[in-house]
């Protein structure tokens, strides 16, 4: 079974200059326990902004035309992937992945982010519900440690606390 995993906020963001608008610690948790042992596949951007190369306990998969030493296997389509692997990004592997893999994991962040706050805004694949149903949900739950951050990666004390929904889909 392939799967995708990302966070997004209320409008579909999941990233802003070239960072995650927040810190969510139970989606962390959340992501290491879904990932764990398996194959994880990301594009070259999601590699380079990873805190800690290679993921301990998955193997690491870069999609790049650009050989990639630090992980497990770099390779250049998403062709022949193993069946067992999680997507975790960036937004050009979730839009091709989307066509394929069996199960997503979203978490929404609550609320939406302000586009014309930053330089770059990076979006999520729509989830077509013809294509997914949604199986499973949290509901909304509340944060005990999570925040969104400014423009200049400053805890935005406004924005807490952080609510958050993780939710599977699977193909129909």
């Amino acid at each position: 079974m392939t799967t995708m995993i990302y966070a997004a906020s209320e409008n579909n963001v999941i990233g802003v200059d070239g960072r995650l608008p927040w810190y969510l610690p139970e989606d962390l948790k959340f992501f290491k326990y879904a990932t764990i042992g398996k194959p994880i596949i990301m594009g070259y951007n999601t590699w380079h902004s990873l805190p800690t190369k290679p993921l301990p306990k998955r193997t690491n998969i870069v999609v790049s035309d650009t050989e990639i030493p630090e992980a497990d296997r770099t390779i250049t389509t998403l062709e022949n992937i193993p069946h067992d692997a999680a997507i975790i990004g960036g937004a050009t592997l979730y839009n091709q992945a989307i066509n394929f893999v069996d199960t997503i994991f979203v978490t929404t962040i609550g609320g939406e982010l302000n586009e014309a706050e930053y330089n770059t805004v990076t979006y999520g694949p729509e989830i077509s519900l013809k294509e997914f149903k949604k199986e499973t949900s949290t509901g909304w739950l509340t944060s005990k440690g999570g925040y969104y951050l400014t423009k200049d990666g400053e805890i935005d004390q406004e924005r807490r606390p952080l609510m958050y929904e993780i939710a599977r889909y699977d193909r129909r």
